[in-house]
């Protein structure tokens, strides 16, 4: 399964048919990522000072405040790990940063935290030992990730890709392998081991083309979007052979 916002409601869709098998209705001002869990189900939505876990009914069980958001931003992103526990990221009061917090499934009482210095918004779930990767576009000329997970003892593990260029744009379905996409477009996919982030093949767009910041592995292929005078969608197999999508 995986998670979907559409329009006003945050869906559990089925990936096999992609049928819609639970939904929670979201008001309209709730623009961050949210999470949800098929056992319950349960919902974990980030708000502009809250994140709120919902019932299957859409009844709150517990609701955490913290430190709004500022600016632009409306909410962070909240998520249900590979175990079911649940994770947001809010504005750390006494920094320009963020806190990852862990909170409990219970009572929405933090249970652990970590500071990141960035705000991370988008969420790529790594099917690997819990982790979870923590994205964060600054404006159109950079990009970070951080990957985040429980240790052994509940302690909040973070892990700074440590590039300012680079979106992460997607996970193997076993987490060995990561897909990314250059912000800029001006460069190639990179498909990289996880979690020792080294590069195991790079693909290189075409002359007069430049890569999509969206791209995802189907398999041992990859689907992208080039852009240039015209716009499509290719698969790039395992040799690097490029065949157009109609």
């Amino acid at each position: 399964m995986f998670v979907a916002s559409v329009v006003d409601q945050l869906c559990l869709v089925r990936g096999d048919d992609l049928e819609i098998s639970h939904s929670w209705r979201l008001p309209a001002d709730h623009l961050g990522c949210h999470g949800a869990w098929p056992r319950g189900p349960l919902a974990l939505v980030s708000a502009s000072d809250t994140v709120t876990l919902l019932e299957a009914d859409g009844a709150a069980r517990w609701t955490t405040a913290h430190t709004p958001w500022a600016g632009a931003r409306r909410s962070g992103c909240a998520w249900f790990d590979i175990d079911g526990l649940a994770f947001a990221v809010v504005p750390d009061p006494n920094s320009e940063g963020c806190l990852v917090v862990h909170l409990d499934l219970d009572s929405g009482r933090v249970l652990a935290q970590r500071r990141v210095g960035g705000e991370p918004a988008g969420v790529t779930p790594v099917p690997q030992r819990g982790w979870m990767g923590l994205s964060e576009g600054e404006g159109q000329d950079a990009a970070r990730t951080w990957w985040v997970r429980l240790d052994e003892l509940g302690r909040l593990e973070v892990r700074d890709a440590g590039w300012n260029d680079t979106i992460l744009t997607d996970s193997d379905a076993l987490g060995t392998r990561i897909l990314t996409t250059p912000h800029s477009g001006r460069g190639p996919l990179v498909v990289r081991s996880f979690p020792e982030l080294g590069t195991l093949r790079t693909v290189r767009a075409p002359a007069e083309e430049f890569w999509a910041e969206t791209a995802c592995f189907v398999g041992e292929r990859i689907v992208a979007q080039l852009r240039g005078e015209d716009e499509r969608t290719v698969v790039v197999e395992p040799g690097g052979a490029l065949t157009t999508i109609d």
